[in-house]
């Protein structure tokens, strides 16, 4: 499981592509990117072995496309404090990959955050399932069923590609 979500975070966000200055710790180069997306991957397996088998690819797959989406792993996002400057972090309000609202203690605690990001992920998915598959993410995005319609549909629509990744 890591390996093939290390693999759609490289697919995603090519580290190549996307060195950056840190606020906090600096540039990011391309091997400390690829560290960090490997500890991303490790962080999130592990925590999807506590999900049934059978549920676990689908659910890898939407963890990556939420966060992708929602952060695009920015480095900041992820190890914190985000820098919310135009628009990012929802203010200072968000914090992780995931961008998880009411959970300030989680900045920089990845595990904790992929483990709310999947009680959110299963509570927005239950809660809008009569809405029709691309809804199942409009609480997560929205806060409710009947608002966020395009941003759930965008992070399924991606998650379908990813499941698809070999």
């Amino acid at each position: 499981m890591t390996a093939w979500i290390l693999s759609l975070l490289l697919m995603l966000a090519p580290p190549e592509q996307y060195v950056v200055h840190h606020a906090r710790f600096g540039l990011e180069t391309v091997g400390e990117r690829e560290a960090r997306y490997l500890s991303i991957a490790i962080d999130i397996a592990e925590e999807l072995e506590e999900v049934p088998e059978h549920r676990r690819r689908w659910l890898g797959a939407l963890l990556v496309s939420v966060a992708y989406l929602e952060s695009g792993f920015a480095p900041d996002v992820d190890l914190g404090p985000c820098a919310p400057v135009r628009g990012r972090c929802d203010g200072g309000r968000a914090v992780s990959l995931w961008q998880l609202h009411g959970h300030p203690e989680q900045a920089g605690d990845r595990p904790a955050a992929v483990a709310t990001a999947i009680d959110q992920i299963l509570q927005s998915a239950s809660a809008c399932r009569r809405y029709g598959p691309d809804a199942i993410l409009r609480v997560y995005a929205s806060g409710s069923c009947e608002r966020g319609a395009a941003a759930s549909a965008r992070r399924v629509t991606l998650a379908r590609r990813l499941v698809l990744f070999h």
